[in-house]
């Protein structure tokens, strides 16, 4: 093989390991801005587990809680929706990726969450309705205002079963549906944020040693 003919092949040789190299290069920026979205779309959904805890927690706090263990609950709970309870939506596109991994449980149990949240919503705002169109206008023709005493049979024997009974229904499922949902959502974010966390460790060991931050929230117990 003539000198012509050696430099020619080694020209080859390094044209074509440089094309090799260039495509991993660009392979792996890929794989790292993909992964870098997963993290992102994981984090968002993160912060919205956090906002309705939050929002329902307050709730519970502020409105349930004083008149709890009240036989009165139905009667003096508040009528009006937290403003904190605002549109949640999980981005179930963005964690899709999940459906080709161990953690594709996730999907379906974001989904869930999402339709507690809303469930709750409307109770509340079925609750409110009731009250501000049926039992203010009743309590008024009764003379019962607030700071006023009165006796709680004899107000019930007056607003009669129906309303009584619809007030009452309500108001129970309002306050087990935000402690189930309370107690549901810190879990399913402790477990996320576990799964997560472990996911994206293994993941880095493919991209030298870059961190992939997972947010990480604690949660103070309500009432205890």
């Amino acid at each position: 093989m003539n000198a012509t003919l050696i430099t020619a092949v080694a020209s080859f040789a390094a044209a074509g390991f440089g094309s090799y190299f260039a495509f991993l290069l660009q392979n792996r920026k890929e794989q790292r801005n993909e992964l870098n979205q997963q993290r992102k779309a994981v984090n968002r959904a993160i912060f919205n587990l956090s906002h309705l805890w939050n929002a329902q927690n307050q709730y519970y706090k502020e409105v349930i809680l004083p008149d709890k263990n009240s036989p009165a609950l139905w009667l003096r709970m508040q009528a009006n929706i937290s403003t904190q309870f605002l549109n949640i939506s999980f981005d179930i596109d963005g964690l899709f990726f999940l459906a080709d991994t161990d953690h594709a449980q996730f999907l379906s149990r974001f989904y869930l969450e999402e339709q507690r949240f809303e469930v709750v919503k409307d109770l509340i705002q079925e609750r409110s309705s009731v009250v501000l169109n049926q039992l203010y206008p009743k309590m008024e023709h009764l003379g019962v205002r607030a700071g006023k005493a009165f006796e709680l049979q004899t107000v019930e024997r007056e607003l009669g079963p129906d309303l009584v009974g619809k007030l009452k229904t309500l108001t129970e499922e309002i306050v087990t549906n935000i402690e189930q949902n309370i107690e549901s959502t810190k879990l399913l974010n402790q477990e996320f944020h576990e799964a997560m966390a472990g996911f994206f460790k293994k993941r880095t060991l493919f991209f030298f040693k870059r961190k992939y931050r997972i947010l990480k929230l604690i949660y103070d117990e309500y009432g205890k």
